[in-house]
């Protein structure tokens, strides 16, 4: 799987793909390096927050193509959708983190996306 970072605008960097993914399809084994603290690039694991070199920069949408589920106790990102080349890829950060480090009003719906509790 190609995956590129690249410039999505605003000089906002964003996770793109070279090639078609079809829906289901396994996107990214992270390969995490785990902290207790939470930031703006961290992704939210469980209690642990993760940072990974392409995760970092997978951006929110409220309407994603790719989620991140836990494949015997490795996260890993997976399309949920068909994805073009050269679209960009997104998750929903509601479904992972508990609380953000930056919240911020979302360009998809302009609602507030800071995290949702889970259980």
């Amino acid at each position: 799987m190609i995956l590129k970072i690249s410039n999505i605008k605003d000089d906002m960097l964003g996770v793109i793909t070279a090639e078609f993914i079809q829906s289901k399809t396994l996107i990214r084994v992270f390969n995490p390096q785990y902290s207790g603290a939470r930031d703006k690039y961290t992704i939210q694991i469980g209690d642990k927050h993760m940072m990974d070199e392409i995760g970092q920069y997978l951006n929110h949408n409220c309407n994603p193509n790719s989620e991140i589920k836990d494949n015997k106790g490795v996260p890993c990102l997976y399309a949920i959708k068909d994805i073009n080349a050269n679209d960009e890829i997104t998750f929903n950060y509601n479904t992972t983190e508990e609380v953000l480090a930056n919240p911020f009003y979302c360009d998809c719906h302009n609602k507030l996306i800071k995290g949702v509790p889970h259980e």
